[in-house]
Formats: structure tokens, sequence, C-alpha cells
């Protein structure tokens, strides 16, 4: 059986940035007595050096066409097109920009029927960017395309992660990151009531207990009698804090009673000044300027015409004394005097002494001498100028803090 073969010569095209058309020459027949194993011809496209076209490079055809013609074109050359305007084409086919700055081959086989190539291009895939965007369909990378774990954050859109997005989450819990260190995110169950809470490793699902508790609703309820004095402010007991009829008596700190003598006592038979009543008062009683404390006494002097003082001293000082009625004989007698912290070491005070139901005498006095951080007394005195027992008998004192 004879066979007829195309030996076409194999060839380089040497090509330049201005481009032009190559041909390749086709050939001639001749005749073969085997089945054809080389019925194929081969080109290559080389330049001294990297090139960027300043005109179209066309790879054509001349002479004799016939059906299953092959031809392989191999290039060599980086060929840069983008940007140009201009173009390589190789038997028809435009090759893509980002192809020709590689190596790549192009196989054509020629059909008669159809009269035309049907090319093949084969690129240096790790030299070429040939799967990018343009030639990508929408929605044609499937799941299937993706390797495991390779979605990493830089591909994912701001925002782009939907709730739907997040796998589901246990019923009543929350995400968070329960540990002291960073890491992925778990579940942490909240139960009805509770709350989180930050313990420093974590956080702890609880709900409020002890004197406070708080309903589901956000409701929060103190519990019976838990508010004690330390938990208030000073100065935060307002008027309108306070129920109607609750401040008795008792808690009046302007009637306080500091102390008091309720039972008889009189001078002895002496002519010195002696203390019938004494109260050593807390040191800082008085804290602050404009205090007071008041200090009232009743008592009698003996039915006879004996000279008779009494006096009223805080921390030493005398602040009233009879000094108009010198010899009361067989007279009731009241006391009331009046004493207020001017600075942390000086008073003013007001006195009256009645004898008798008389105003026998006014004493106002003011100074220095009384230093009222520390313990201050107050006393009431009397001295007789005959030693005569009981000539001053004293049958009540009072003494109160005024705020």
């Amino acid at each position: 059986m004879a066979f007829s073969n195309k030996v076409i010569p194999h060839g380089v095209f040497t090509v330049v940035a201005g481009g032009g058309t190559h041909n390749i020459d086709t050939g001639h027949y001749v005749p073969m007595t085997s089945a054809p194993t080389d019925n194929y011809t081969y080109y290559t496209i080389e330049a001294a050096g990297p090139i960027t076209l300043a005109g179209n490079l066309t790879i054509g055809s001349t002479g004799t066409l016939y059906d299953g013609l092959r031809v392989i074109v191999k290039n060599k050359v980086a060929i840069t097109t983008a940007g140009t305007g201009f173009s390589v084409s190789v038997l028809g086919t435009t090759i893509p920009e980002e192809i020709t700055t590689s190596t790549f081959m192009v196989e054509a086989i020629y059909d008669s029927t159809g009269g035309k190539w049907y090319t093949t291009i084969i690129p240096t895939y790790e030299g070429t960017q040939i799967v990018n965007t343009a030639r990508l369909e929408d929605n044609a990378v499937t799941t299937a395309k993706i390797t495991d774990l390779n979605v990493t954050t830089a591909k994912i859109a701001n925002s782009g992660v939907t709730l739907a997005k997040i796998q589901d989450v246990a019923a009543n819990s929350v995400l968070v990151r329960d540990a002291n260190s960073s890491g992925v995110l778990t579940e942490k169950a909240v139960a009805n009531t509770e709350i989180l809470i930050g313990d420093g490793t974590g956080f702890t699902a609880a709900a409020l207990s002890g004197d406070v508790t708080m309903t589901n609703a956000g409701v929060v309820t103190l519990a019976a009698n838990s508010v004690v004095t330390a938990d208030i402010t000073d100065g935060n007991v307002t008027t309108a804090k306070i129920a109607d009829d609750a401040v008795t008596l008792a808690k009046l700190a302007s009637t306080g009673k500091l102390g008091g003598l309720y039972t008889q006592v009189g001078t002895t038979a002496v002519t010195t000044e002696e203390t019938l009543f004494s109260l050593a008062m807390a040191a800082g009683q008085l804290a602050s300027d404009g205090e007071s404390i008041e200090i009232e006494v009743s008592g009698s002097f003996a039915a006879n015409a004996n000279a008779k003082t009494i006096r009223v001293k805080v921390a030493g000082t005398t602040i009233s004394q009879n000094g108009t009625t010198t010899a009361p004989n067989n007279k009731d007698f009241k006391v009331k005097a009046t004493v207020t912290r001017a600075s942390a070491t000086s008073h003013v005070s007001s006195s009256e002494v009645i004898i008798d139901g008389v105003a026998t005498e006014i004493n106002n006095s003011k100074g220095a001498g009384v230093t009222w951080a520390n313990a201050i007394t107050v006393a009431f005195t009397g001295q007789n100028s005959v030693a005569s027992a009981n000539d001053i008998l004293v049958e009540q004192v009072v003494v109160k803090y005024i705020a």
C-alpha cells in the first residue's frame, strides 16, 4: 500500500518589536511506503531578547494545504502586547496578552472541509495568569473547586459574613471568648435571670443573689433591711426620703441630751468653790463652727443672808454667774446658757440667771480658751461666803447638743 506524506520543513521565525508577517511553507508531497509517523512541522519564534510590540505579529501559512495537516509553533520570546494596541496571532488565532510574555505552544490542524485551522494554545501555566477574572463565568467557582481551609480572612469582604452563615448556636447561649487569652469563640449558656460576669479567666453565668435580685425583665429588687448606715452617703437622707411621723424626738440631734443631774447636790460647810455638777464632753463633740451646747441648771438658795455665788463653766472658762444678786435669801434660781463654737479655738456665749422668776443678770461673752478638738468639761459650781452646808442646792442639770 502506498502513502503520500507532506514533508514540511522545520524552521525558525526571528521576530522584532515591529512585528510583521511570517509564513509557514506547507511544502510538497512525496511517496511513502508506510503510514506517516511524522506528518507535522515544527517552527519556533525567537528573538534577541524580550520585545514590546510596536506592530502586529502574524504567523500565517503559504503553499498547498491538505486535510489533517498538523503544525506546531513554539514561542521562546517574552513578547509584551498589553497596553500596546498590537497582538500576536498564529494561524488565525489571537494569543491572549497574558500568555505571550512566557513560553507557549500552538498546535494547529487543518480542516479541508471547513477550510480553516483548528488551534490549541498550550501555555506555560506557572508563568502566566491564564485563569483570570475575565475568563471566569459568573458563579463558575463551585464549592468543590475550593480546597478546604483556603478561604482566608483576606478573601472575605467586610460585613460579608451574615448571621445566617454562622453555625447554629445552642439555645439560650451567647458566643464569647471564655478564656484569658485570644482564640476561638465558644458557646456560653445563660439560664433564666442569669447575667454574664467577667472573672478574669473568662465569664461566669450567674443570677444576682443576696441583698439584690433581678427578674428576667431587668427589674432589680433590694432585700428588706439590706441598706445599712455604711451604704448611705453622708448628707443624702433628704426631707423627701423621710416618711411623715417617722422621726421621733430621740432621733433629733438638735435636742440630743449629752448629760445631766436629777438628784439634789448641795455645797458643804466650806467657803471654797465646789463643783456640784461636771460633764466631760467627747473630744470633737462640736466639730463644726456654729454648733452649740445648751446648759440649764435649776436649784435653790438657803434662807439666810449669806453671800452665795453660782457659776457655769466650759473648759474652765466662766460663762455665767450671779454677779448682781449676790446674797439671795430663800430663793429659787434657774440658769440657762448657750455656748457656740466660733472657731476651732474660740467661742461665743449668752446666758441668763433668773432668781425667783426675775431675770437678774444676762451674761454675754466671746473669746479664746476653748479648743474644741479636745475633751471639754462642762461644770456648775457653788461657793459659800460662810461655811454653812447646803447654802446652795442644785436640783436639776441638763446639757444638750444643738446642731
